[in-house]
């Protein structure tokens, strides 16, 4: 599993469901990935971060999208 940044308030449960999005997924690198139903981005990231060329996250809730968006413009990872 690649090893990706994490932030310093993830939970045990947090790490597991990580785990397990990597595993299921199966390794990122130079892939596309779309995520749908990406909330506030943290898959999003997760993908980006384990070596995605380009993700993009869809949600249909536009206060989670925000968030997302606030975040990327906070820490840029180029994702859309």
């Amino acid at each position: 599993m690649p090893e990706s940044p994490e932030p310093a308030h993830w939970t045990p449960a947090d790490r597991a469901e990580t785990n397990a999005v990597l595993t299921a997924a199966g390794p990122p690198a130079g892939r596309w990935v779309l995520v749908v139903g990406s909330g506030t981005g943290v898959h999003a990231r997760l993908f980006r971060s384990a070596g995605a060329s380009r993700v993009v996250g869809v949600d249909a809730d536009r206060s989670l999208i925000a968030q997302a968006q606030r975040q990327e413009e906070r820490d840029p990872l180029g994702i859309s």
